[in-house]
Order: structure tokens, then sequence, then C-alpha cells
């Protein structure tokens, strides 16, 4: 995936897709237990150095990826150039190549910042901080024809799951983004960002948090 399509300022501003609305206006109307899935306790017990090395050092083997995804190699993201960064301490990219301009071709990436404050600004970008939940973990998403992007922060943490077409050089049907169609890319961006939730999962209990 393009690194500049990961999560920037659009992406933030709209929230939700047609897709996503009506679920989304439900959940703004509940009030989800703190921490539910215990993630956010679990990454705060470790040191945001510590969890960025062992995203960046650890294999991606959740089977909750979908069966046609490619293998994922975890590298780094640091262009000192891309606004998605600011006050970032690093990124992970969970790439399956690059296309011919050297950009990443990922099923999403992770974004460790310092702390939480400066994870919960970046995702309350608009100065909105009434973001709906997964798992009772602030949530974002947002799609156009050609790309999709599924965010979730945990803390100091930013995971984000995206999908774009399969590249005109690619084989479609080994593409873990062969999908068409804002909605079908929606669905994929959301089964991304699912499958890197389970993955950090792995990597905090490797890391006995």
């Amino acid at each position: 995936m393009h690194r500049r399509r990961f999560l920037h300022a659009a992406a933030i501003s709209t929230l939700a897709t047609p897709l996503t609305t009506t679920t989304i206006a439900a959940r703004q109307q509940e009030k989800p237990p703190a921490d539910p899935s215990g993630l956010a306790t679990r990454v705060a017990a470790v040191d945001p150095a510590d969890l960025l090395e062992a995203l960046l050092t650890t294999p991606v083997t959740t089977p909750l990826l979908p069966s046609d995804t490619m293998p994922i190699e975890p590298v780094p993201w640091d262009d000192p150039s891309d606004s998605d960064l600011t006050n970032a301490l690093g990124a992970v990219a969970f790439n399956f190549g690059y296309d011919d301009n050297d950009n990443f071709l990922a099923i999403g990436n992770a974004m460790v910042h310092p702390d939480a404050d400066s994870a919960a600004a970046f995702m309350s970008a608009t100065g909105d901080p009434a973001l709906p939940t997964f798992l009772g973990l602030p949530w974002a998403t947002f799609a156009e024809e050609d790309y999709a992007i599924s965010a979730v922060q945990v803390g100091y943490l930013i995971l984000v799951g995206g999908a774009e077409p399969a590249p005109e050089n690619m084989n479609a049907a080994a593409s873990p983004v062969a999908d068409q169609g804002a909605g079908s890319l929606t669905l994929r961006a959301i089964s991304h960002m699912t499958a890197l939730l389970a993955h950090l999962d792995q990597v905090l209990a490797d890391l006995n948090a």
C-alpha cells in the first residue's frame, strides 16, 4: 500500500464509510467498559521502544489473515517527509512487496507513539474526540473507490489495516488486495486490522505482557 494512504487527513476527518455508518451510530450510543479486550492495558505495560522492536522482529503468522494473503514481512516505515509519522517514536509496515516507485505494498502498519496522549491526539486530528470503537478501542475507517483504511488506537499504539486493488503487474488472484470497490475494500481493511490485533496479542504474549 502506498505509504501516503495509511492514515492521512481525509481518513481522520471522515471517520466512517457508508458501509459502517449504521454500526458506528449504534456504538456511539453505547458506553463500553474500559479496555474490554485488555490489549491497551497490556500495551501500557511494555516500553514503547521494546514494542516497536518486537513488532519489527516477530513473524506475522496469525491465522486471521485472509487465506489468499501473500507472505508478510514487517519492515521499518521511516519516511521523514511523511506527516503521518509526526511525533511517532517509530513505525512498521506489514509489507508484501513494493511498487515501481518503491512504495510499500502492505496490508497495514503500526505507529508507535511515545504515550497514549500522543496517539489519541493523532486519532482525534479533527478535534472531535467522539470516535466510534472497535472492541472498546478508538476506531476510524475511510474508503474511496481505490483504497480503504481501518485504524484502531491501542494505548500508545495505532494499528492500521489497509486495502487497495492489486497493481496491474500483480496476479490479482494471489493478491491480498484483489477486491474491487469501496465496500469490498473496506471489509478487507477491517479484516487486515483485525488480523493485526491478533498479531499484537501474540507479540505481547511473547513479551510476557
